[in-house]
């Protein structure tokens, strides 16, 4: 605009979250050993440790050949069930869903038993302003900024073993949603 000077020079977001990988420190939330998580996948799959590469929340944003993997569970049965079978399928459709028995039966559900303790970058409440990780990141439909930050605590120097989030599907119960970051091999 005429008569009107900017000296700084815009950046992206993203371009600003990738600089957290060497400021300020992580907010950690510590998880113990034997804690149990639960994991619901798919019986087609044999591995219930099994991951894979595609296009999640806090997936791997670069286009490489060998990306991290993120293996996801839940706090509770209730927040693993909600984030495999329901998701987004409630969206401006009010009352039951129905989830027919041959769907239903597809599904496996195991407990997952931490046996080491896990330090977990904590990304529950207020945690992400103050990391200056953008609120996109955990609550946002589009998943992208939270792949910026699975990439920045990735690339962190204190290596979080991964990420702690609230539930989309059920604020509630929550914030025990975790994931974990996989070391390339």
């Amino acid at each position: 605009m005429p008569g009107i000077s900017n000296p700084h020079k815009a950046h992206r977001a993203g371009d600003a979250l990738m600089a957290l990988a060497y400021l300020p420190p992580v907010l950690p939330a510590s998880i113990e050993t034997g804690f149990v998580y639960h994991h619901i996948f798919l019986d087609r799959f044999e591995d219930p440790l099994g991951f894979g590469f595609g296009p999640t929340r806090f997936s791997d944003p670069r286009r490489i050949k060998r990306p991290f993997g993120v293996f996801y569970v839940g706090s509770t049965w209730e927040v693993a069930f909600l984030e495999t079978l329901v998701r987004d399928k409630r969206n401006h459709k009010p009352g039951s869903l129905p989830i027919s028995t041959e769907e239903l039966t597809q599904y496996v559900h195991v407990p997952i038993t931490v046996v080491r303790p896990l330090n977990l970058v904590d990304l529950r409440g207020g945690n992400p302003i103050v990391m200056g990780i953008p609120t996109d990141a955990v609550r946002a439909h589009s998943q992208n900024e939270g792949r910026r930050a699975s990439l920045t605590f990735y690339k962190h120097p204190d290596q979080p073993d991964g990420i702690r989030y609230p539930s989309r599907s059920n604020e509630q119960k929550i914030s025990q949603s975790t994931i974990e970051l996989l070391p390339q091999n």
